[in-house]
């Protein structure tokens, strides 16, 4: 009884999973971030560009 219970979402579980690993929930869109001028600047400068060149 408990396996009939738990088999749909396990299984939906495992094909989350699945669909992770293929790379296909990768994640995509505009990147918002909120920082005082300064900060936007100084360091969030260079780790945007690297993040946009990954």
């Amino acid at each position: 009884m408990l396996h009939a219970h738990t088999k749909e979402p396990f299984g939906a579980i495992t094909d989350a999973l699945q669909d992770n690993k293929g790379g296909l929930n990768r994640p995509s869109g505009r990147l918002r971030i909120s920082a005082p001028l300064l900060f936007a600047n100084l360091p969030l400068g260079p780790l945007a560009a690297a993040f946009l060149a990954a």
